[in-house]
């Protein structure tokens, strides 16, 4: 096994002994090892790491079938935070969790380009001192930070190392479809599901998809959704899948339809909300082009359950509602849908991925 496939292994071995512990509280090592089918010694090692790091602790023993007692474990949630940071075309989220990933706070920032030009170290670094409140920067473990603005591409490297000596804590920059990949493999949301695809409409449009609580080794090309083709709704023809359920594709639809340039896209959100019917059909559309999507990935991954989500799914809620009657007219046609699944969109999904890759990289680095 080569040095990376062992990393790999190694990560996510840590990924399942944590995630294990986080979800049966009082779990002892003999239980461990049966479950996730790892030698004594090697879960010994992986739990020992964990406990030195003060993620989990050992808080009771439980009662003895004979000999000495065995211990009970837990994740220590309050032990240390996350926060992680996702910054789109339009707006943009920060939040902060506990080691079980829940939400503690959020902060909504302006889009990616807002905050370049007003300084991407001091609107960060306040947003972060303001949400952290009293804790102390030692209690933080890093922040994940990923930015949707494919057509600026900026490079964000040598401000992110100044955000990371501003905060004095650990900037960890996430691309493309990392903090899809990492919602989908740690968020409640998958738990119990051998498969799971998760799919996000913004900015872009992104999806990863986890097998057996691994990420599938990508043959699938997701990361490439934004120039799958779909019926193009204005022509016989095709087009890429962003012209139609991305923020930038709708926006230049609907200033199509409304024969106005001008508009922007508060003007489509708030003729959306206000059901509009100009506004209804882009939204009608990019329901049939995502279902349609999400159809095809269910068929190529052998069937799964779907994470739906996105600031699209966030600002226009009656997305959520026709994509589901698209999901149904192809159940009708006989076509194999994935199972919806059902959790909160109050949170946006793509900065909890980003706070999940701090926790995933600090279990498999130290």
């Amino acid at each position: 096994m080569g040095l990376l496939q062992s990393g790999k292994a190694l990560a996510e071995q840590a990924r399942a002994l944590y995630v294990t512990i986080r979800r049966q509280e009082g779990i002892t090592r003999q239980m461990l090892s049966d479950q996730l089918g790892l030698p004594a010694t090697t879960l010994n090692r992986a739990l020992d790491k964990q406990i030195r790091l003060g993620l989990i602790e050992e808080y009771d023993w439980a009662d003895s079938t004979g000999g000495r007692r065995p211990g009970l474990y837990r994740v220590v949630a309050d032990a240390r935070y996350l926060l992680g940071l996702h910054l789109g075309l339009e707006s943009g989220e920060l939040v902060l969790t506990d080691l079980l990933l829940r939400p503690l706070g959020r902060s909504l920032l302006p889009g990616i380009e807002t905050i370049l030009i007003e300084g991407l170290e001091k609107t960060v670094r306040q947003a972060v001192i303001d949400l952290a409140g009293e804790r102390a920067p030692d209690k933080l473990l890093g922040l994940g930070f990923n930015q949707s603005a494919w057509h600026l591409e900026p490079d964000l490297t040598a401000a992110c190392q100044a955000l990371q000596q501003a905060l004095g804590i650990p900037v960890m920059n996430l691309s493309g479809t990392e903090p899809a990949l990492f919602a989908a493999l740690w968020l409640e949301g998958s738990a119990g599901s051998d498969h799971v695809l998760y799919l996000s409409l913004g900015d872009a449009i992104r999806a990863a998809i986890v097998r057996r609580g691994a990420l599938h080794p990508e043959p699938l090309d997701v990361q490439q959704l934004d120039t799958w083709q779909t019926a193009d709704p204005d022509s016989i023809g095709y087009c890429r899948l962003a012209h139609v359920c991305a923020r930038p594709g709708m926006l230049r639809r609907f200033r199509q339809i409304k024969h106005d340039a001008e508009l922007a896209w508060p003007d489509f959100s708030k003729a959306a909300l206000a059901g509009k019917k100009k506004a209804g059909r882009v939204l009608q559309e990019a329901a049939q082009a995502a279902a349609a999507c999400a159809v095809n990935l269910n068929t190529l991954a052998g069937g799964t359950r779907l994470m739906l989500s996105g600031s699209l799914i966030e600002e226009c809620p009656e997305l959520l509602v026709l994509f589901r009657q698209e999901l149904g007219n192809f159940a009708s046609s006989g076509a194999s849908i994935p199972l919806l699944l059902e959790y909160p969109h109050d949170c946006g999904i793509l900065a909890l991925g980003c706070a999940a890759y701090v926790l995933e990289t600090s279990l498999a680095d130290h």
